[in-house]
């Protein structure tokens, strides 16, 4: 009987002894320095994803407020939401293709008439006075040795003139253009450019951060007692 009991004890005594080893190992492996930081990673993505989801919700309810987007028609809320979103570029944007809209054209006129000699009809008088006016001034200042005589000053003015005026006749054409293609300024060169000031603007120089580390000096107040 004796030994049946302590052989008994002795079994249950090393039973007990390998349950906390076993159970630390477990521990052991589940704690991976690799799969740690993937983890801090991951919840670091995520949090970045979830803020830009909020910014995204909170911009659309603000656009569901306005009565001026409520009562754009459908096919014109997407620039309208560019506008509100971001007033200054879009107005940038859509200021550098009004510009541009008008310089390639009358740029691409004037070359057209004077190569094939062609002089439009039907212009309105108004625009080919003004034109006379903007182009005979800019072509009266260049030298007969620039044009090295081979275009008539007059032919030139005349002209620069009639596509001045084609360019002012086109202008209700330029102007739904330029905001068909503002938001695509403003998503892919604009904006581009102005995030990119920013950073360079809000970038710290290496004199910057070691002043960034330097202690804060503290201010000791005057005693005028003293001082009287």
């Amino acid at each position: 009987m004796l030994l049946l009991i302590s052989r008994r004890l002795s079994v249950n005594t090393l039973s007990v002894g390998i349950r906390p080893f076993s159970s630390v190992g477990i521990v052991l492996k589940s704690t991976d320095p690799i799969n740690t930081k993937n983890t801090i990673k991951n919840n670091g993505i995520n949090s970045q994803s979830e803020a830009v989801t909020d910014k995204a919700k909170e911009e659309n309810d603000k656009l569901l407020l306005n009565k001026y987007y409520r009562r754009t028609p459908n096919f014109l809320k997407p620039y309208v939401k560019t506008f509100i979103q971001n007033p200054i570029g879009s107005g940038v944007s859509f200021v550098i293709l009004h510009e541009i809209t008008a310089i390639v054209p009358f740029i691409s006129l004037w070359w057209l008439f004077i190569h094939y000699d062609y002089v439009p009809f039907e212009l309105p008088q108004e625009f080919v006075q003004k034109g006379l006016e903007v182009v005979s001034k800019t072509v009266m200042e260049i030298s007969d040795e620039k044009l090295h005589n081979v275009y008539d000053k007059s032919k030139l003015i005349m002209a620069g003139a009639n596509a001045y005026a084609a360019t002012k006749m086109v202008l209700p054409l330029r102007i739904p253009l330029s905001v068909l293609l503002t938001p695509y300024m403003e998503n892919y060169i604009v904006g581009p450019i102005g995030n990119l000031f920013k950073k360079n603007k809000n970038k710290k120089t290496p004199v910057d951060e070691e002043l960034t580390h330097l202690p804060a000096v503290k201010k000791k107040k005057l005693d005028h007692k003293k001082l009287l």
